[in-house]
């Protein structure tokens, strides 16, 4: 909840970001912390885990073998 009333803070305050050079890179910089993870886990399924194949179609598919209801089994 601290979370994301700090980075909801941000988002309702950007000239708050963009007054200075210096708070701009800050943030940038705070931003690419959290950001370079998830890249970096996205591109691993993508060209290790899946060998860069995706079924497209059943991306849409809502019983497809993407399907994902918030949790690891059925209920």
């Amino acid at each position: 909840m601290i979370m994301c009333m700090l980075l909801g803070g941000w988002a309702l305050c950007p000239w708050i970001i963009i007054k200075s050079g210096k708070t701009f890179l800050s943030f940038m910089g705070a931003y690419a912390i959290f950001m370079a993870p998830i890249a970096g886990i996205l591109c691993c399924d993508y060209w290790v885990i899946k060998r860069r194949k995706y079924d497209v179609p059943a991306l849409f598919d809502p019983r497809g073998i993407y399907y994902y209801k918030a949790c690891f089994f059925e209920l």
